[in-house]
C-alpha cells in the first residue's frame, strides 16, 4: 500500500501546483478585468480552459488512487476520501504528516482559488452596469 499513498501524494502535489498556476492567472485576470482588456480576458479563459482539462486528468488519477487504497483497505469507494486515508496512516506518521501537508496544500489552494473568482465575478457583473 505504501506505493499507493506515493501515488496519491504525487497526484495531490501535481494537482497543488496545477491550482497554484491557476490561482496565479486568476490574479491576472482580476487585474484585466479592470482594465477591461478583453484580448488578455480571452487568452486568460483559454488558458484556464487547458487547465482545467489538466485539472480533470489528475482527478481521475487521485480517484483511481483512492479507489485502489480503498480496495486495499476493504472499505467502499464512497465512505472514504483523502482525509480517511490521512487517518488510517497513524502507525506511519511520516508517511501520514506528508500526505496531510499535500491534502492540507490542495484545499487552502483551492479555497483561495475560489475566493479570488468570486471577486472576479463581482468585478465582472461591476464592469457589465
Amino acid at each position: 500500500m505504501a506505493s499507493l499513498i506515493e501515488v496519491l501524494i504525487d497526484v495531490l502535489n501535481q494537482e497543488s501546483e496545477v491550482y497554484e498556476g491557476l490561482l496565479t492567472v486568476s490574479h491576472e485576470k482580476t487585474q484585466v478585468i479592470v482594465k477591461n482588456d478583453i484580448k488578455r480576458l480571452s487568452e486568460i479563459v483559454e488558458v484556464e480552459q487547458d487547465t482545467l482539462t489538466n485539472i480533470n486528468a489528475l482527478e481521475k488519477k487521485r480517484e483511481e488512487a483512492v479507489t485502489d487504497i480503498a480496495s486495499v483497505l476493504g472499505k467502499s469507494t464512497k465512505d472514504i476520501r483523502v482525509k480517511d486515508i490521512v487517518g488510517y496512516l497513524e502507525q506511519q506518521p511520516e508517511v501520514q504528516k506528508e500526505l496531510s501537508k499535500a491534502h492540507d496544500r490542495i484545499i487552502s489552494c483551492v479555497g483561495e482559488l475560489q475566493a479570488v473568482n468570486k471577486h472576479n465575478q463581482i468585478h465582472c457583473s461591476l464592469q457589465k452596469e
